[in-house]
């Protein structure tokens, strides 16, 4: 106990004993005037019960005295303690990249702005809310978010976060709302924006991207383009998968890959070359697989695979696979028609190879029989 507390206890003391004593005085003194008045005789004992009762009521006085003094020096530290967690707040608040603002639930006046808000739109304490802070608003705000800061009771309820273009700054704002008690004993509401504009700037070029993405992928014939998610549930699955699987992309999406389009064979292994390229970065490397369709027949495809982090930094498995059946064919066609040129070569030769001897032995005759007859050119084209 500290010495001040120790004083403010004797004087507490100090306090019943003398309302007591004084109680007990006026008491007595009353009595004592009372049997003057009426003649009696002075008797001791007649002033013990006086006295006794001097002493009760005073006591009683004293401790409620004593109660008084209390409640009202709670009542300056509150307010002490009050006021210093507002400067501490206030203090707070002006440190804060954001735009920071307390106003009346009730009526809407702005009892505190801070100075990045001032800075932006002027002094706006002492106006109200909708007037200053919002473009060309007549009255409250139709998305207000007051009566949702406080309960049936009309005590503080939970923070409420929303994101709002405001049209006087031109600035895109994550708002967050929440009631508190104001030192004056009001239930106010305080605001903390902060400016993501160019946060929305990227989330938008980021949802063009992927619109572009997704239109590149969507359209192109022959290459089907599925994506997962770290489940390898389907999250994306476009036009070419679907001709080429067989499932429609309703059907497909939220279900696992190695449920899908994965022979029982293969299923143990594609979860774990995927489970591991998630762990330790070890990608899976592309290849010439048969695939299952949704008919159960085999599908031909040569497929490469890409790992990539969503906004969220969750990883997301997109496995790009190229229809090899229309190749299969033309190598089978190719393969016939080489058999067929090789069975033709053979036929021909064969069928040239006897007149060509026929040939042959006719100049031989013809060389024995007319040799001297014949000058050298002659001999020459028989020779050759």
């Amino acid at each position: 106990m500290t010495r001040l507390a120790r004083i403010g206890i004797v004087i507490d003391v100090a306090i019943v004993l003398i309302d007591a004593i004084l109680v007990a005085v006026l008491l007595v003194g009353g009595a004592t005037l009372r049997d003057l008045a009426l003649g009696a005789p002075f008797v001791a004992e007649n002033l013990v019960a006086p006295a006794s009762v001097g002493l009760l009521v005073g006591l009683i006085i004293g401790l409620l005295h004593v109660k008084h003094r209390a409640g009202v020096r709670r009542l300056a530290e509150s307010r002490g303690q009050m006021a210093a967690m507002q400067e501490g707040l206030e203090s707070i608040l002006e440190s804060l990249d954001a735009f920071v603002y307390v106003s009346d639930m009730r009526t809407h006046e702005v009892i505190y702005a801070n100075p990045l808000l001032r800075e932006r739109l002027g002094d706006v304490v002492g106006r109200k809310c909708w007037a200053t802070l919002q473009k060309d608003q007549t009255g409250p705000c139709d998305f207000c978010p007051n009566p949702r800061l406080v309960d049936a009771a009309g005590k503080p309820a939970e923070t409420i976060v929303w994101d709002h273009y405001n049209e006087r700054m031109e600035r895109w704002l994550r708002c967050m709302d929440r009631a508190i008690p104001w030192p004056d004993g009001r239930i106010v509401r305080l605001e903390v924006a902060l400016d993501i504009t160019e946060q929305k700037r990227v989330e938008r070029r980021l949802r063009e991207s992927e619109q572009r993405f997704r239109a590149l992928f969507e359209n192109t014939p022959r290459i089907a383009v599925q994506g997962y998610d770290r489940d390898r549930r389907v999250i994306f699955w476009n036009r070419a998968s679907e001709d080429l699987y067989g499932y429609r992309s309703a059907e497909a999406s939220g279900r696992r890959l190695e449920d899908l389009i994965i022979p029982p064979s293969m299923r143990e292994s594609v979860v774990e070359l995927t489970e591991a390229w998630i762990r330790d970065g070890t990608p899976i490397e592309p290849a010439e697989q048969v695939l299952l369709g949704k008919s159960g027949r085999g599908v031909h495809v040569y497929s490469s695979h890409v790992m990539l982090d969503n906004l969220d930094g969750d990883p997301e498995l997109y496995c790009i696979d190229v229809d090899l059946a229309p190749l299969k064919t033309a190598m089978r066609e190719l393969e016939r028609t080489d058999d067929d040129l090789r069975r033709f070569v053979h036929i021909a030769s064969h069928d040239l190879r006897e007149p060509l001897r026929t040939i042959g032995s006719f100049l031989q005759v013809l060389e024995r029989k007319y040799g001297d007859c014949l000058d050298d050119d002659a001999r020459a084209y028989i020779g050759f």
